[in-house]
């Protein structure tokens, strides 16, 4: 199958996901972010591989991406302290940080990768929070997504269990707003 151009999300976080759309806003290909056994490392190869070629059995022109620019999280605390959330720890930090190096080394062969920002693309899709209807901004994505491209549970490789993730529904979001970004798709 030849196309044209595609627009990929990704959402790097560890429960994050990849999904690949045509020019139209089709969606062709979704994955969960791929980890070693264990969840805790991306599953280099397994990435390399999706990354080079999104959509399988397809020959493709121009792959655009779109990356969720995201960072370190503050450490509220830690298990078990009286009166505080534990946000983030600075080994989930360390980890975030080694898996946005290693895309970005894989997508530094891409021309046209855009770093997306977590309020821009949440504030196209999801709305203000007063306005999600009660629901959370995971629960929002999620069912963002599936309005939006339908047919995105069929193309998981995990069909049968839970639909799709908030991070494949993140990343079907992405792929769709750098998709809009693009001059050559204002029409659509």
């Amino acid at each position: 199958m030849k196309i044209q151009k595609i627009y990929v999300g990704v959402d790097p976080g560890k429960k994050g996901g990849i999904v690949a759309l045509s020019a139209e806003g089709v969606a062709l290909a979704a994955y969960r972010m791929p980890l070693l056994t264990g969840g805790s490392d991306y599953d280099i190869p397994r990435l390399a591989e999706i990354i080079d070629c999104p959509v399988p059995g397809a020959t493709m022109n121009v792959c655009r991406f779109g990356v969720e620019d995201v960072g370190p999280m503050a450490v509220f605390g830690s298990k078990g302290a009286e009166g505080t959330k534990l946000v983030a720890t600075s080994k989930s930090n360390f980890a975030l940080g080694r898996g946005l190096g290693l895309l970005d080394a894989f997508l530094s062969v891409w021309k046209e990768v855009e770093r997306i920002g977590i309020p821009s693309w949440q504030a196209l899709y999801l709305g203000a929070p007063k306005t999600r209807k009660g629901l959370g901004t995971k629960a929002s994505s999620i069912s963002t997504a599936l309005r939006l491209f339908p047919n995105l549970p069929d193309l998981a490789p995990w069909r049968g269990a839970t639909p799709i993730t908030d991070g494949v529904a993140d990343a079907a979001c992405l792929a769709d707003y750098v998709r809009r970004l693009d001059p050559a798709n204002r029409n659509r």
